[in-house]
């Protein structure tokens, strides 16, 4: 839940000129991210710090092939990590600390994943 105006940093979200099919590589980002690949495919979704609430969508792992960098931490996410994030073959950095996850971690988790934090 959660409205984006509520949201830390909320500009570029959406394309505000009204466009029906916004670009997500047109997103927020910080100064030296980039969020596609050359080949136009999501690589880094960045969400930390943004007052995001309730569970952590198991629709991310439709962001397969080509997503590397998962950040939520800082937010108020709840519930459990969903299994089918472990699709996300790509996957090589996944930080879900300081919310309010519990639960045990999926049996399998991504096969690329080299960090996880999760305090």
């Amino acid at each position: 839940g959660g409205d984006e105006d509520d949201w830390y940093s909320s500009d570029f979200w959406l394309d505000r000129g009204g466009d029906t099919d916004p670009n997500e590589c047109n997103w927020f980002a910080y100064a030296d991210e980039n969020l596609c690949n050359n080949d136009g495919l999501y690589v880094d979704l960045s969400l930390q710090h943004n007052r995001l609430e309730g569970s952590i969508p198991k629709e991310l792992a439709l962001l397969q092939p080509s997503l590397t960098n998962l950040e939520l931490s800082r937010n108020s996410l709840f519930g459990s990590i969903p299994a089918e994030l472990s699709g996300l073959a790509q996957l090589t950095s996944m930080d879900l600390s300081i919310n309010e996850l519990e639960g045990e971690l999926p049996s399998v988790l991504p096969p690329a994943l080299e960090f996880l934090y999760l305090e």
